[in-house]
């Protein structure tokens, strides 16, 4: 078997990589499900230790044994942590860490600024379309999600209301008069859009 890293990532995520003795070992992070039927089994500290790597060793394949308790005891110490699974206040500290990336705050000009502006526009898609999940937003073309933004603008209110503009035409029966408007939002709406990717390459080139 030889380690297959871009397979992994796509499937796993982050994986990680240590050095134990003569054993090189990539692994990834157990889920909360798979920690909590572990632990459910009640285990001894050995088989506990010997669970927790057989469920995230990636490479290479080791049978347990005693050959190999001091390797599966540092493992799993090392599956733990990276999984987060250790101390709940290291879960706190995680949740305020990205609560501050994330946290709309006033910059220069009273302008709203996160320390991750692209999970600012996430929130604020969300915001307006709550079926969207931040994992499938962040798979998108950053483009794809200024696009999302402006939809949300125009859902959420924060544009302004195209009432009877003074260059309407007269005489336009209801459902015309609708029908212009609903173009006169369109445009606005892309505008937004338009806008919006021109300041994200400003800052890019700025950066």
């Amino acid at each position: 078997m030889t380690p297959d890293i871009d397979e992994w990532k796509k499937e796993y995520g982050r994986i990680y990589r240590i050095v134990i003795g003569p054993y090189e070992c990539i692994y990834r992070r157990l889920t909360a499900a798979e920690y909590m039927d572990i632990v459910d089994a009640s285990l001894s500290d050995c088989a506990l230790d010997d669970a927790i790597v057989r469920g995230a060793l990636l490479y290479p394949q080791l049978d347990p044994g005693a050959t190999y308790t001091r390797v599966y005891s540092q493992l799993s110490s090392c599956i733990v942590e990276a999984s987060m699974l250790g101390e709940a206040g290291e879960w706190q500290r995680h949740i305020d860490m990205r609560k501050a990336a994330i946290t709309p705050r006033r910059g220069p000009g009273n302008a709203l600024v996160t320390d991750d502006p692209i999970m600012g526009l996430i929130l604020h898609i969300i915001g307006a379309f709550p079926s969207y999940r931040p994992e499938d937003l962040l798979h998108l073309p950053i483009e794809d999600i200024l696009d999302r933004v402006a939809w949300a603008d125009v859902m959420l209110g924060n544009v302004d209301k195209p009432e009877a503009p003074r260059n309407m035409p007269m005489g336009l029966s209801g459902p015309e008069r609708q029908q212009y408007l609903d173009d006169v939002a369109s445009k606005m709406a892309t505008a937004g859009a338009a806008a919006l990717r021109e300041e994200m390459r400003n800052a890019k080139a700025k950066s």
